[in-house]
């Protein structure tokens, strides 16, 4: 699998991919990043911060039709 299908926070593949919207206050997630939604929910949790978020539909897509092409 590409290695940009991998999130930064866990390391795992990403099957729920998320793309961090604002940062209120500032946190060192990067704006415009995909993250794994589990692991962000984890990480938001953990540090208290107030983060949005929405899914990447587009890159889900492409993580979904890379794992097909492979079955």
């Amino acid at each position: 699998m590409p290695l940009f299908f991998r999130c930064s926070l866990c390391g795992d593949y990403m099957s729920d991919p998320v793309i961090v919207c604002t940062k209120d206050p500032p946190t060192p997630l990067l704006e415009g990043i995909s993250y794994e939604r589990s692991a962000l929910q984890d990480w938001i949790e953990v540090s208290g911060c107030n983060i949005e978020f929405v899914s990447n539909a587009v890159l889900k897509r492409a993580i979904d039709d890379w794992r097909l092409s492979r079955d």
